[in-house]
């Protein structure tokens, strides 16, 4: 339902263990768990994730992605990220409960330095 990527820059301050305690901060009432590359959020029975990628694939998706973005200059940060995080939630969401959740996350990715949030499907930035 909900789908986004977090393109991160070379010298980014972006780590999972990071990313981890800064979601456990924001939602102290929520279950935040990582393990390998994915960290797990889960209230209720609503589950969100966030998986780290990396390497020439990403790398090359990130420059699919810049191509179809107007307006960006051909120097764009973005075109030369090749880390990220995948983040989305599966979960039906009809009535919209978890819309501001999904901002949320969002905007604690935000605070990190080095961070290009872009939406795969558009592609728009976020």
């Amino acid at each position: 339902m909900y789908h986004a990527f977090a393109l991160v820059q070379a010298g980014s301050d972006l780590t999972l263990a990071a990313v981890d305690a800064k979601l456990k901060a924001r939602f102290p009432d929520w279950s935040v768990a990582t393990a390998a590359k994915q960290i797990t959020i889960t209230s209720g029975d609503w589950e969100y994730y966030l998986a780290a990628q990396s390497g020439p694939e990403v790398l090359q998706e990130s420059e699919n992605i810049a191509g179809r973005l107007a307006g960006l200059d051909a120097d764009s940060p973005l075109r030369v990220c090749d880390r990220r995080l995948e983040v989305w939630s599966d979960n039906p969401d009809p009535f919209m409960k978890h819309f501001d959740d999904h901002f949320q996350i969002l905007e604690v990715l935000r605070t990190f330095r080095g961070v290009i949030l872009v939406d795969p499907k558009e592609p728009a930035l976020l």
